[in-house]
């Protein structure tokens, strides 16, 4: 009884003393959360890091490295909370009220604005960042960099959300002058000129990005698209569209129904309709139930191509 007695004390000292310990431990300032947040993010304990930047931001209300911070963490780990992007916003927003000139704030919150699908805010701080008296001193690419990546991402969001083909390449032109080595901007301005059904100029530009990354299976997915269905004959070539849609099949391990479909397309444009109708046929049965309207769309190509008739866009 009396060894139990002793052990039992020696654990309430153990304890005791890893209380006391935990306690020294603790943070007191806002900057100590706020660097023992960072510890938790390295461990992906994000919760804890989210905790942490909170109990900071109570103790200054005014840090805005932990606003931003926090803000990362809501947007890369949506599942730590259901309104995470909202709160993501929301915290840049604060973070803005206080240095609204930051580069960083702003372009960050133009990206979570369009994870929320407000894609007019997320122009306005696109547009605020490139017109605006924009402070680039933290960004350590410095401010050509920013600028280029600020005309790409508002290019982008014309091109996918607005399809204003016209200020997305005018936007994509302005990005390349301030960085020209980006391939994924002169595909996306390829896209965009594909748009404008100014296809000389995006063929061009498939040329150059296809060329600075040969493996990229969305560049050789939408050449071989113009190639095989293009309106203009000048710009139509079956053989480079059934080997670009080739590479790019294998590329996605013969899984994806959108690759089978260009590739079906390239094959009719060459003449050889059978493949044509195999590959269409095998991705349309690749499509999930709720399919809808893709489904739709490939069975009316598909009647084409039973009747020896290529696809062309309008």
């Amino acid at each position: 009884m009396r060894n139990l007695l002793m052990l039992v004390g020696a654990s309430f000292c153990l304890m005791a003393y890893v209380a006391m310990v935990a306690a020294a431990d603790e943070p007191t300032t806002a900057r100590g959360y706020y660097e023992r947040a960072g510890k938790h993010e390295n461990n992906k304990r994000y919760a804890e890091a989210v905790a942490d930047l909170s109990k900071a931001i109570e103790l200054d209300p005014k840090f805005v490295d932990a606003y931003f911070s926090r803000s990362s963490l809501y947007y890369q780990q949506p599942s730590l909370d259901k309104a995470a992007y909202a709160k993501a916003v929301a915290d840049l927003t604060k973070a803005l009220d206080i240095e609204p000139k930051r580069f960083s704030f702003r372009f960050n919150r133009a990206l979570y604005y369009e994870s929320l699908r407000e894609y007019d805010k997320a122009i306005a701080d696109y547009s605020e960042v490139i017109s605006g008296d924009t402070d680039f001193s933290r960004n350590g690419n410095g401010k050509e960099d920013c600028l280029a990546r600020a005309h790409h991402y508002r290019g982008r969001a014309y091109q996918w959300y607005k399809s204003d083909y016209a200020k997305a390449v005018a936007d994509y032109t302005e990005a390349l002058l301030l960085d020209p080595k980006v391939e994924m901007v002169i595909f996306r301005r390829g896209q965009a000129y594909h748009g404008l059904k100014e296809f000389g100029k995006a063929q061009d530009d498939f040329a150059v990005a296809l060329e600075r990354n040969p493996d990229n299976a969305n560049i050789l997915e939408y050449w071989a698209w113009q190639l095989a269905t293009c309106p203009d004959r000048k710009y139509r070539d079956g053989k480079k569209a059934v080997k670009y849609a080739t590479m790019a099949h294998e590329k996605s391990r013969g899984q994806s129904p959108g690759s089978l479909g260009i590739l079906a397309a390239a094959y009719a444009e060459a003449g050889q309709f059978d493949e044509a109708v195999k590959m269409q046929r095998k991705g349309i049965e690749l499509l999930g139930p709720t399919a809808n309207e893709q489904r739709k769309t490939m069975q009316a190509t598909l009647k084409l191509y039973e009747a020896g008739k290529p696809f062309r866009t309008e």
